[in-house]
């Protein structure tokens, strides 16, 4: 609304009100959410809550064909992974990555490999499938000579288009890795994301979505210890979560993009709540690691860090009625099988005398 100035008056100027309008979302007439800008204005971080609304509101409608229908830029990498045409990645567009597909892959998770070889990358299929998945996931590292690797999760086909979009992001100097989930045919590659430890919203949790893949560089694999071992058994996504965690603590960033060529599509449901469960799984598991190895200083962390953010998180949204907050249910109910997980791991580890002691460097993988 425009402040009125009367050239003539000799009244006082009005003061200044800075309160950019609400963003009102409707479909046929009914509200679908109220959105009220952050900062005074207009921010990248309101067009994602738009486009995650639209995401919901049309995420029944054939398979979310509602969706791909919005507007996506020309030329985007979105291609034949999923069966339509392509047009073949440049022969050096992924060179000198190594791909690293380990025992717990599913049927159909190496079907690229043709493809991501002619683009030039180097893809391992370690051993037998139903083999312990970490554990050859850490030999690999420890033996690549590889600057970059990529380690697609159990389950998720990797594709050349995302392994191409997030090695450009691998060039920063302080980029120690970047994380993915896949969009589908005909979707933009989203808005890149980088963030350092004071940028991220409490542990464990280097992006917004749940990993399906990462890109890490060796060198800074290394230089925080590898993977740790303790983790191996607490879910399939702890061990990558744990990694990061240390990766931001040494100063480090860690990207995130949401890009096609990774299927299925871990920006949709139901591989989203798949994969959301996994990380909520893993982060109770974590906590309650962490936690143990703190002594009696773990309580009041595990408590202030874990368990009264998701409890403010939860007030929040019950506050301004948002439905998300009905997958909070399922949030909690994954950290707190996390936490049990972890605590009969620790038991069993005990009862066999193999706990080792806090920092000890045996627990990682790494040199």
């Amino acid at each position: 609304v425009p402040v009125r100035v009367d050239l003539e008056s000799s009244e006082p100027l009005p003061a200044p009100v800075l309160c950019p309008p609400k963003l009102d979302l409707r479909r046929g007439g009914r509200r679908v959410r109220l959105l009220a800008p952050a900062h005074g204005q207009w921010s990248a971080e309101l067009a994602d809550q738009v486009m995650e609304t639209l995401l919901r509101a049309w995420r029944a409608d054939a398979h979310h064909q509602a969706w791909r229908w919005l507007p996506v830029r020309s030329g985007s990498l979105a291609s034949g992974w999923d069966g339509g045409p392509s047009v073949p990645p440049a022969t050096d567009a992924v060179g000198g990555v190594t791909v690293l597909i380990g025992p717990g892959r599913r049927a159909g998770d190496a079907r690229h490999r043709e493809a991501l070889e002619a683009a030039g990358a180097e893809v391992q299929l370690l051993r037998d499938p139903g083999a312990d998945h970490w554990p050859a996931i850490a030999d690999a590292l420890r033996a690549t000579t590889s600057a970059i690797v990529a380690i697609p999760l159990p389950g998720v086909a990797l594709h050349p288009d995302w392994l191409a979009t997030a090695r450009a992001v691998t060039a920063g100097s302080r980029v120690a890795g970047v994380t993915g989930v896949g969009l589908g045919k005909g979707d933009s590659a989203g808005a890149l994301q980088l963030r350092s430890r004071h940028m991220v919203r409490g542990p464990f949790v280097p992006a917004d979505h749940a990993p399906q893949c990462v890109l890490l560089a060796t060198s800074a694999y290394r230089a925080v210890g590898g993977l740790d071992a303790q983790t191996f058994a607490l879910g399939v996504q702890a061990p990558l979560l744990d990694l990061l965690e240390r990766v931001l603590d040494a100063g480090l960033v860690v990207g995130h993009i949401a890009a096609p060529g990774l299927s299925p599509a871990g920006a949709y449901r139901p591989a989203r709540s798949r994969c959301e469960w996994q990380r909520s799984q893993a982060r109770g598991a974590l906590f309650a690691l962490h936690a143990g190895r703190r002594g009696w200083r773990g309580v009041p962390w595990f408590v202030t860090r874990g368990i009264v953010p998701f409890v403010e998180q939860t007030r929040q949204m019950l506050e301004r009625h948002d439905p998300g907050a009905r997958s909070l249910v399922g949030t909690g109910t994954a950290f707190a099988t996390g936490c049990g997980r972890a605590l009969v791991v620790g038991v069993s580890r005990a009862s066999r005398g193999t706990a080792r002691p806090r920092g000890s460097s045996a627990g990682r993988s790494g040199p």
